[in-house]
């Protein structure tokens, strides 16, 4: 039997933590993230459009303009630590989005 060797890039994997929740996005750009703050251990976000409408991200003061677009179904993940904000917008209400905070 051989032994299992970690690489010390990745040994924090066993450790991560996963938090994720539904964010309802509209007119007016609302943070991406799970609960009244960021996770303070987050390292990554993941965010899934599960709503019929295009959704955007962006930095703050994001618009349908200049915000990158996420189509109905479509998901991406974004590295970004819990000092960085993201943010979504949308060009209509009630858009319903799944997101991961992942550290």
């Amino acid at each position: 039997m051989s032994s299992l060797n970690l690489s010390s890039e990745f040994s924090d994997v066993l450790n991560d933590s996963w938090l994720q929740g539904l964010v309802t996005v509209g007119t007016i750009q609302v943070e991406v993230r799970v609960g009244v703050s960021r996770s303070s251990a987050r390292e990554m976000v993941v965010i899934h459009n599960s709503s019929n409408n295009t959704v955007y991200y962006g930095p703050s003061g994001v618009t349908t303009i200049t915000g990158f677009p996420l189509y109905k179904n479509q998901w991406v993940e974004i590295m970004i630590g819990n000092n960085q904000a993201l943010y979504l917008i949308a060009a209509t209400t009630g858009n319903n989005v799944i997101v991961a905070e992942v550290g």
